[in-house]
């Protein structure tokens, strides 16, 4: 997560590639830190009948380094990702009939976003459908570092809201078209 103040100075940061270059540029943090100096992500993701995702995400971003780490999945597996990740907060969420999580807690999770360093959002989402709707309600109103993964892309591919909002954001930080990835 390495300097949280630096990407909140920032927040309309343009999108782009994450290279090993870029990695190499980025400090390491200071071990003495505390959490809140190693920064906070929310992994936004799962399903019933995919957890894993979101525990793998979230798992990982523990061993890089992330002060704090926030998961918002499914009531229905909260609770089980809740003990293999006894130091993260977990959030179980309305599911829909598929068994993602619900369009309807796209208010609860722009809250939870409200100061995070990042989110990734779409890990261990089942339905492109689901991604798209749940996406639809969360991402114009995120102002910090996104990430989208896999079926997440699902709501760009299908909302023009959705280009149009990382477009606009890449736009106002001087980024062409080049840089939105």
């Amino acid at each position: 997560m390495g300097e949280p103040e630096a990407r909140r100075a920032d927040p309309d940061q343009a999108p782009g590639l994450v290279t090993p270059a870029l990695l190499r540029e980025w400090p390491l943090p200071d071990p003495r830190g505390s959490k809140d100096a190693k920064g906070r992500l929310v992994v936004i993701g799962g399903s019933v009948s995919t957890p894993g995702a979101v525990l793998l995400a979230a798992e990982a971003a523990m061993r890089v380094g992330a002060g704090k780490v926030q998961v918002a999945t499914t009531a229905g597996t909260a609770v089980a990702l809740a003990v293999a990740l006894p130091e993260a907060f977990v959030l179980g969420l309305d599911e829909d009939d598929g068994g993602d999580i619900a369009r309807v807690a796209a208010g609860r999770l722009v809250e939870l976003c409200d100061g995070a360093d990042a989110v990734l959002l779409g890990p261990g989402i089942g339905a492109p459908e689901a991604a798209s709707a749940l996406l639809e309600g969360v991402v114009p109103h995120l102002h910090v570092p996104v990430v989208i993964d896999a079926l997440g892309t699902a709501y760009l591919t299908k909302s023009r809201d959705g280009v149009r909002h990382l477009a606009d954001r890449a736009r106002c930080s001087g980024c062409r078209g080049s840089g939105l990835r």
